[in-house]
């Protein structure tokens, strides 16, 4: 999804993560920090983001790393950042379920199109249609579509 997430700084992920989330992802950090060299290593990433009650797959993880160009160790604002592109892209995620549900529903949605069309946009920046389509298909790749997801993909990314 971007790089939007690796370039928030410390006050916009305060913004994102609450309170509660922040405070729980800095304490993970800490217990795997046990020197207290103020990094970890990348392998520790599954076993945080279980202590925080995430699952993810192998692969979902070694995209989290990638998308934040981690190599070998991670500090702390590159766990936050994490964190806080993780909540970015669940939120989004919700968004496009959402939003195709009452296209179905309904025939068009174009409150919740646009909204997610400007979601797509602020989370990529330059966003070609292919890309928004392929972002589209991943948000809802554990939800029944219909045939009808086609037409709501050209809806969306205005093919």
């Amino acid at each position: 999804m971007g790089n939007k997430a690796s370039q928030l700084d410390s006050n916009q992920i305060e913004i994102i993560l609450s309170p509660d989330e922040l405070r729980r992802s800095t304490n993970a950090f800490y217990v795997f920090d046990q020197a207290g060299l103020g990094e970890i290593e990348i392998g520790q990433i599954a076993r945080m983001m279980q202590g925080l009650g995430h699952t993810f797959s192998y692969t979902e993880i070694r995209a989290m790393i990638e998308k934040a160009k981690i190599k070998r160790t991670f500090t702390l604002n590159q766990w936050l950042q994490m964190q806080a592109r993780r909540k970015i892209e669940m939120q989004f995620k919700e968004k496009v379920v959402d939003a195709y549900k009452d296209f179905e529903r309904c025939g068009s949605s174009k409150m919740s199109l646009t909204d997610v069309r400007e979601t797509v946009a602020s989370l990529e920046g330059d966003l070609s249609p292919a890309r928004a389509e392929e972002i589209l298909r991943e948000s809802v790749k554990d939800e029944p579509v219909s045939p009808r997801f086609n037409e709501f993909i050209k809806v969306v990314v205005g093919k």
